[in-house]
């Protein structure tokens, strides 16, 4: 077992499409070791806040993107390992989120920040309730960015995750009518299948809230 973890600890930390698979499988192996696993997935965890806290142009964009998959793989592990750093993951993620929004080929990273903090909100939702008028405004601004499926997809079905886990009483009374005539204006223009079906869930889920508060627009 000691010469598989070694392997595994070593593609953790490379920059190619195996470190992201050999995350997973030490996502299965933690119930059979957890102890030693515990250590690397803290040490991993620490060199992504890291990661996503530095880096500028180009080069860095990559860097962060990068650190982003890595880190959307880690808040996957036990949530009891996750718990104590659920603030600080949020925070980074919802600063990548503002920081990329200026990037106009920063779609990996705006997607996997979006499925961290969907992540957080499933396992430690107390953390997202002083936060959550913020994060409400700016996935909001995020649907109406026009960018490819993946981000997309990313965005819009995270947010649905979000505002089915969420104290909704925390958001203002004009937030999810808003919202409505947003994904009303989206789905009248956006021709993806897989994007359209992503919004028709969000729309079902934002319905489903509270149906006194949410009035049908007019328009339609």
């Amino acid at each position: 077992f000691g010469p598989i973890l070694t392997l595994l600890a070593s593609q953790c930390g490379a920059n190619d499409p195996s470190h992201l698979l050999s995350l997973r499988l030490l996502r299965q192996l933690a119930v059979i070791n957890p102890a030693d696993i515990l250590i690397l997935f803290r040490r991993r965890l620490f060199e992504c806040l890291s990661e996503l806290g530095f880096g500028d142009g180009q080069r860095g964009l990559l860097e962060k993107e990068c650190s982003a998959e890595v880190l959307s793989e880690l808040v996957r592990f036990p949530e009891h390992w996750l718990r104590p750093y659920s603030s600080t993951i949020l925070q980074m993620s919802l600063q990548c989120i503002r920081s990329s929004q200026l990037m106009p080929d920063a779609d990996i990273l705006v997607s996997s920040s979006a499925k961290i903090v969907a992540q957080i909100a499933a396992i430690e939702p107390a953390v997202l309730e002083h936060r959550l008028q913020e994060i409400f405004d700016l996935f909001s601004e995020l649907l109406t960015e026009s960018h490819g499926e993946k981000r997309q997809v990313a965005v819009v079905s995270s947010f649905a995750v979000i505002l089915r886990l969420s104290d909704r009483r925390k958001l203002t009374e004009d937030g999810l009518p808003k919202l409505m005539l947003t994904l009303f204006g989206i789905l009248k223009v956006e021709l993806n299948v897989n994007v359209r079906m992503q919004l028709l869930d969000l729309f079902g889920v934002v319905g489903s809230i509270d149906p006194f508060r949410i009035k049908v627009p007019q328009m339609i």
